[in-house]
């Protein structure tokens, strides 16, 4: 019987598609035969150029004899792991990497080579089932579907992930065990693949642990087709709860001024050339208000830094209640603020704005038994009266911040209508 008939090498197959770890299948001198999807899109393999010498050319000259160690003793039979570096580009990365032999007929046909990343222990296993092996070298939870979608298998390692026993699962239906809010998606992917529409990228849905704590989960699956029907499905999960945890993270630092808590500049940017572009097929026009505190200096350099930083932040708290919900309050730098105000059927709501924020700052601040009153100047721009672009807005509402601060701040200007040129007020 030919090595691809073998009766497990569907499931093997979708093991070797699905894994998230590069794994290389080799003949018995070590060439190359083929590559899963992780170690293509690793090392830039297109799906059509795999070229027999290609494992060999991605290990370090000096683990060169290792590998040829390690490929003599899968020909014994024998399952051995050892650390390599592999080559790719400018980086050269340590591996933790497993040789799994493929034993058809008592005949060992090829070597599965597993790459794990270096955080990630090996575990030394002993000889068993091709499939086996492999299940237990990928850090994945592995579980068999029938066409109903009833969980008829699942790896032990679904217990050391989500802390369920895999007795629990077993008998039940894949998709009673995900959120509610991704039951339909799981059910059409189910639908898709029964049809044998298989997509490399993979999904994310959520998963319930031990604690009851939704965890976000990457799946792949892929149908075990005999004949022309499919009569399984491989599905290969990966919890990533952790990563994308620090993705937010990550997402939030570059989108929120740390001080304050308010979003930064990118965020307002952002923000701002949304609402122009949300105006322009109606009547509505979008007002940016800017904001500077008078004296602040002053309080840096009497009070102390950490006191200024206080101020800032207890700032950022009256801008955010003041506005509420009819605007989007930033901080730009030091005590520059800037409010967003969407929709605006005429100038003088922006100015009702302008005119509560200098009200708000009437009221003195306690800080550390100190009480400070605080005062502002506020210059206002409004799309697209003043200008079609953030840059060109906030030219215009800084040039009006300068005027309000010259006419004697703690008031505001609008662009383009102030009473006093320029120079006159700056004069003053």
């Amino acid at each position: 019987m030919n090595y691809l008939e073998r009766e497990d090498y569907p499931y093997e197959r979708a093991l070797f598609e699905c894994s998230e770890e590069p794994i290389f299948l080799l003949d018995l001198a070590g060439h190359c035969l083929d590559v899963n999807p992780a170690g293509r899109s690793l090392f830039r393999i297109p799906i059509d150029e795999i070229q027999i010498g290609f494992f060999f050319s991605l290990i370090s000259p000096v683990d060169l004899a290792s590998v040829e160690r390690a490929l003599q003793s899968a020909r014994q039979v024998k399952q051995t792991t050892e650390r390599l570096t592999l080559v790719a580009g400018p980086d050269a990365v340590r591996w933790h990497v497993t040789y799994i032999p493929v034993v058809d007929e008592d005949t060992v046909r090829a070597v599965y080579v597993i790459l794990r990343k270096p955080d990630v222990p090996a575990a030394l296993l002993s000889k068993g089932e091709t499939l086996q092996l492999i299940e237990e070298n990928i850090s994945d939870f592995i579980a068999v579907l029938d066409t109903h979608g009833v969980i008829r298998y699942a790896s032990p390692s679904h217990e050391k992930i989500f802390g369920i026993p895999v007795s629990e699962v077993l008998g039940k239906r894949a998709v009673d065990l995900v959120h509610p809010e991704d039951a339909a998606f799981v059910q059409e992917r189910m639908m898709e693949l029964l049809r044998q529409e298989v997509y490399e990228e993979p999904v994310e849905i959520r998963y319930k642990n031990r604690d009851g704590l939704w965890l976000m989960t990457e799946i792949r699956g892929n149908p075990i087709v005999q004949g022309d029907s499919v009569t399984s499905i491989v599905i290969v999960a990966r919890e990533v709860s952790r990563r994308k945890q620090a993705e937010s993270f990550i997402h939030y630092m570059a989108y929120h001024d740390l001080l304050t808590g308010l979003p930064n500049r990118l965020a307002f940017s952002e923000k701002l050339a949304k609402s122009i572009d949300g105006s322009r097929p109606s009547d509505s026009m979008t007002a940016l208000i800017m904001l500077d505190l008078d004296g602040f200096k002053q309080v840096n350099d009497t009070s102390g830094h950490a006191v200024g930083d206080q101020l800032l932040q207890a700032v950022a708290v009256l801008l955010t209640e003041t506005v509420g919900p009819f605007g989007f309050v930033a901080r730009l730098a030091g005590d520059e603020f800037v409010i967003v105000v969407p929709s605006v059927s005429v100038v003088k709501d922006v100015s009702d704005v302008a005119h509560a924020i200098l009200d708000a700052f009437q009221t003195s601040l306690l800080l550390n038994e100190e009480e400070f009153l605080l005062t502002g100047s506020i210059g206002i721009s409004v799309h697209p009266i003043h200008g079609t672009t953030v840059d060109t807005l906030l030219t215009r509402a800084d040039q009006a911040l300068y005027v309000a601060k010259g006419l004697g701040k703690n008031q505001y200007a609008i662009a383009d209508d102030w009473s006093l040129s320029m120079t006159e007020a700056l004069d003053l």
